[in-house]
């Protein structure tokens, strides 16, 4: 299901929160090393929009929590985004009036999401954006179904970058 979908599910239902997490993203070590902990202080901190953060697997000794961000302030990817109250509220019409409009247009047209979060942030100064600090969630490398590369779409290259991706993954998770 997309962002859009899970969203507008979640405001059907009435619901007051919801985390929307890719299938390409893993937990950092600091997530995994006091998940009850984090997930307690995460959610009194104060916050309407939550990124799970920007960064790899960096290992601290703190407890990761949601730190203020600025509204215009850049955000890669969109692999773990927390949404609450208000900006659950407003975020549903926000993203389909930009599917509607023309691709450049200066409001901002149709783009991928990560892009629109950024736009509903800048968009929506008065909501309080927050990034986990250090990060919960990291985007592991993977296909893009959205945007992908030439070696994903030729047969037999997209099994070996697939294969180089889950390598770099293991070397990866060695170091952490």
């Amino acid at each position: 299901m997309s962002h859009l979908g899970i969203i507008q599910t979640a405001q059907r239902e009435s619901l007051e929160s919801i985390a929307i997490i890719e299938d390409d993203m893993d937990w950092t070590t600091d997530f995994l090393s006091s998940p009850s902990d984090t997930i307690s202080q995460i959610a009194k901190d104060n916050w309407s929009y939550l990124h799970g953060g920007t960064t790899g697997n960096i290992v601290s000794s703190q407890v990761p929590k949601a730190m203020p961000v600025a509204p215009k302030a850049h955000l890669h990817a969109s692999h773990f985004i927390g949404l609450r109250g208000r900006a659950l509220e407003l975020i549903g019409d926000y993203l389909v009036s930009m599917t509607e409009r023309p691709r450049e247009d200066p409001k901002g047209g149709p783009m991928p999401i990560d892009g629109a979060y950024h736009w509903f942030r800048s968009d929506h100064p008065e909501l309080v954006g927050a990034v986990c600090t250090p990060g919960i969630a990291a985007q592991r490398s993977s296909k893009s179904d959205i945007t992908p590369k030439v070696h994903d779409r030729i047969p037999g290259v997209s099994t070996l970058a697939s294969a180089f991706r889950r390598l770099a993954r293991k070397a990866t998770s060695k170091k952490a």
